[in-house]
């Protein structure tokens, strides 16, 4: 299986949230602090099989069924081999099911996935990007705790 983003969102948080966020008054760490937005987004949506943004994937994959392991998925946009598209699945809780044509044995979707209406996520990258910015050296357990806490609900074991 292969996963690969065809369309890539803007970041869920903007300079001047995290900014704000981090009490910073001054433009000396702008690109250090957009770093940090960007590396603390995808260590949540890492974590989280989490698409936080709503953001275009490709999954190749071979048989019948495919784990969309990003979610949460929004719409299925085409499923399809070489040589055509399939309108014969099931997609249910994370699972696509595809009824190929005689000899094809695999092929991709192409899907949306991200909910940019997740508070919760907002507030983990933005206490990231905090600790990012505030040690830069390391980060410590409380903040761990703090990000698995507000993220729990988005938790699963796939």
């Amino acid at each position: 299986m292969t996963l690969t983003t065809i369309v890539e969102p803007d970041m869920p948080i903007t300079l001047e949230q995290a900014k704000l966020h981090c009490r910073v008054d001054h433009d000396d760490d702008d690109s250090a602090i957009e770093g940090f937005i960007a590396a603390a987004t995808r260590h949540v949506e890492a974590s989280y099989s989490l698409s936080i943004m709503p953001r275009t994937y490709r999954l190749e994959f071979g048989g019948t069924y495919a784990a969309l392991s990003k979610g949460p998925v929004v719409s299925i946009e085409t499923v399809g081999y070489d040589g055509g598209t399939v309108t014969d699945y099931e997609y249910d809780n994370g699972v696509l099911t595809v009824a190929w044509p005689d000899g094809v044995d695999g092929g991709y979707v192409e899907y949306v996935a991200g909910d940019n209406d997740a508070p919760e996520a907002i507030h983990a990258i933005l206490l990231t990007v905090g600790q990012f910015y505030e040690n830069r050296e390391g980060m410590d357990g409380a903040h761990d705790f703090a990000v698995r806490s507000l993220m729990h609900p988005h938790w699963s074991p796939l």
